[in-house]
């Protein structure tokens, strides 16, 4: 079974292998109580082809809940225009992308 760190590790190869600018997003708190992005902000954030920003909450290919920050995330993201969903695996995005070309 894989984790959700080596699901978002494939999604992130497979993203950059067709040339997304796409990276990992920590959210909430670091060390030192240092503020990382806002919370819910979705696991991979980018940019595709023609500057369309990206969001992408990767869950574990089984179990995972999406909580409600992250809902709001995804939503707002999308109500704006970009590409945001949960994903649970590579299949997932390249149903997700649809036409997009790289």
């Amino acid at each position: 079974m894989s984790s959700e760190a080596d699901v978002q590790k494939r999604i992130l190869e497979y993203l950059r292998l067709r040339g997304f600018k796409v990276w990992r997003q920590n959210s909430g708190r670091g060390q030192n109580n240092i503020r990382l992005a806002p919370k819910g902000t979705s696991d991979i954030i980018g940019c595709l082809p023609g500057g369309r920003f990206i969001a992408l909450e990767v869950k574990a290919p089984t179990g995972g809940r999406v909580s409600p920050a992250q809902r709001s995330f995804i939503d707002s993201i999308t109500e704006l225009g970009g590409l945001a969903g949960v994903v649970r695996s590579v299949a997932d995005v390249i149903a997700l992308l649809g036409d997009i070309p790289a």
